[in-house]
């Protein structure tokens, strides 16, 4: 037999699975200060709780048709966020690691714009940097042209450091197919220093 409070969570549970956004509403209320506190501790970081707590929400309404089936939804949803918050380490990782693999890597750039014109080869660039997806021209620039870190880019636009991180790779990766369909030759290596070398 359901407790008092057991059995008020239960009509609670249901009628999110019915679609109710007032009790969502209440369902976010309650749960949210533990799964932002749950996140912040095992992370350290205020930005990734932030981020962790809002993706937990929105899969709950995204499955709230799954509520009726959920025996114990304090348990259910713990382990939600904590899914949430190891994919999104991983994803961190990963997109770190293509980053620094693409940074350390080098080429020559006045080498390889012999018999190359320099102005049309720049004139292309900036053209292809300025048809890049808004977010990721806007972050492009800013850490490129601006000179601003990954953790100011992140305040200044309100977004995550994971996502300036992967808006950067999209980018580097959008300039490298564009150019590639005039230069067979361009790699993402060849892209970074031609952003060293056209974005001073």
């Amino acid at each position: 037999m359901l407790s008092a409070s057991e059995d008020r969570e239960r009509c609670l549970l249901d009628e999110v699975a019915n679609g109710d956004e007032k009790a969502y509403a209440v369902l976010f209320h309650t749960y949210r200060p533990k799964i932002y506190s749950f996140i912040f501790r095992i992370s350290g970081s205020v930005q990734s709780a932030e981020d962790v707590t809002q993706d937990v929400f929105a899969k709950i309404w995204q499955r709230r048709a799954d509520m009726v089936s959920i025996k114990n939804f304090n348990a259910y949803i713990f382990r939600v966020a904590h899914n949430h918050f190891l994919n999104a380490m991983k994803k961190m990782a990963k997109e770190t690691l293509v980053l620094q693999k693409i940074e350390k890597q080098s080429a020559s750039v006045q080498e390889v714009c012999e018999g190359l014109e320099r102005k049309e080869l720049r004139r292309l660039f900036h053209f292809v940097v300025d048809e890049l997806p808004q977010k990721q021209k806007m972050v492009f620039l800013l850490s490129k042209e601006k000179g601003m870190k990954q953790e100011e880019i992140s305040e200044q636009l309100n977004i995550s450091v994971v996502t300036v991180k992967s808006h950067m790779t999209q980018a580097f990766r959008n300039i490298r197919k564009k150019l590639k369909a005039v230069y067979y030759f361009i790699t993402i290596p060849f892209v970074i220093m031609l952003t060293s070398f056209f974005m001073c």
